[in-house]
């Protein structure tokens, strides 16, 4: 009886999953192009290296936040390559800016957007993150840990030409714990940005 149970509920499972696939494309405009969408890999704008597992880290969550599920059968978004958007970065970064250290971020965005033929484009850019540790002179000398991160996310439409981009920062002062060191709190306000800006509410199709 367990396993009649058991052939039931999976025969219903294949039987339903393909129904909802086929339900979900019937309900797409075909008409509509797929939403072009360049994430430029996260820019350290900041002395202070932030590590390779960091940045792994931070941009899984800002990949996470803009996957659309069962995009490989729906082709909602087209994925502008990470290499792609990271090439086109830097060129627009020199035309636009030329040897000028000082530059807003979101007056590349437009340029960039063109080059790749982009509706959405992403930026993060981590102006600041940088910890240090005092010792003690508690009986236990324990590490006292000072860190701080600063983040910043743009969104640009180029269907629209709205852009978007909010900063935010976080603070840590105790002792010594890994969730307050300043790649953890970069991360911290990475979460914060992505649900003040929502990124995957823009991937609409127009």
């Amino acid at each position: 009886m367990k396993y009649t149970i058991l052939a039931l509920f999976y025969l219903m499972y294949a039987l339903i999953i393909p129904l909802a696939i086929a339900s979900a494309q019937t309900d797409i405009d075909e008409s509509a192009a797929p939403v072009r969408l360049a994430t430029v890999p996260i820019i350290v704008n900041t002395k202070t290296r932030v590590s390779e597992e960091g940045l792994r880290h931070m941009e899984y969550k800002i990949a996470n936040a803009v996957h659309v599920p069962l995009n490989d059968t729906l082709k909602w978004v087209d994925y502008i390559p990470a290499y792609e958007s990271n090439a086109a970065f830097k060129e627009v970064r020199q035309e636009v800016t030329g040897n000028r250290k000082k530059i807003k971020f979101k007056e590349l965005m437009k340029p960039l957007a063109n080059k790749l033929n982009a509706d959405i484009v992403i930026c993060t850019v981590i102006h600041h993150c940088k910890q240090y540790t005092i010792m003690t002179f508690s009986w236990d000398h324990n590490l006292h840990l000072v860190s701080t991160a600063s983040v910043e996310m743009i969104i640009y439409d180029s269907r629209t030409d709205e852009i978007k981009n909010k900063k935010t920062s976080r603070f840590y002062n105790g002792d010594y714990d890994q969730r307050g060191t300043c790649e953890f709190l970069a991360l911290e306000c990475i979460d914060i940005l992505i649900e003040e800006l929502q990124p995957r509410n823009k991937l609409t199709r127009y």
